[in-house]
């Protein structure tokens, strides 16, 4: 049976992709197993081990600066290798300068009740409490970190992406408890967060 064009078209492509897929995946075999690439990895599973031990502490605190830590890291490395993300890790030490400031002022109950009955009576809630800056800069980091994870080849450096996503998640549900104590909201079911 004689072949139509669509048929050798595809026949073509197939003979093209497959040797180039094949090709780039010895490279990148190559690329994660060099003593480079497995000194690199065993970094990151050291810096997994630290991230997960900080969700198992619950600190918001050390949660908080350990992520600050790291950003400050990026932009540090991606200055020199790939200026172009620079606005997005910067818009991030905002958003994490925000939940700084609110995991401190939500701990002093009187005025953060008086903020929150005077400025925003008519918020969206979340769990009962007032969706304010703090759950606004975590969500736009959550989703940062997430989209950085479809980015990014390495299964080292997904990891450590999807456990900092842990961790941001773990700061909003901890922000929550202490805006429910705040705010003498009872808390049932407490949600332990987080995760890995």
């Amino acid at each position: 049976m004689e072949k139509t064009g669509s048929q050798n078209e595809s026949q073509i492509f197939v003979d093209l992709v497959e040797p180039a897929f094949i090709q780039g995946f010895e490279l990148f075999i190559q690329k994660e197993y060099t003593r480079s690439a497995e000194l690199y990895n065993q970094f990151q599973d050291q810096i997994l081990n630290l991230l997960e031990k900080l969700n198992d502490s619950r600190d918001i605190d050390l949660l908080i600066n350990t992520e600050d830590i790291l950003l400050n890291a990026e932009i540090n490395n991606y200055a020199e290798f790939d200026p172009k993300i620079l606005p997005s890790l910067e818009a991030a030490l905002i958003d994490l300068d925000t939940m700084k400031k609110a995991s401190g002022s939500v701990r002093d109950p009187e005025g953060y009740l008086h903020v929150e009955k005077t400025q925003h009576p008519t918020k969206k809630l979340k769990s009962g409490v007032p969706i304010d800056g703090c759950h606004i800069a975590a969500n736009r980091h959550i989703t940062r970190l997430e989209n950085r994870l479809r980015s990014i080849g390495s299964l080292s450096e997904k990891k450590v992406t999807a456990q900092r996503i842990a961790n941001t998640r773990l700061i909003k549900n901890i922000y929550i408890e202490l805006q429910k104590k705040a705010l003498g909201i009872e808390d049932r079911g407490k949600d332990k967060g987080g995760g890995r």
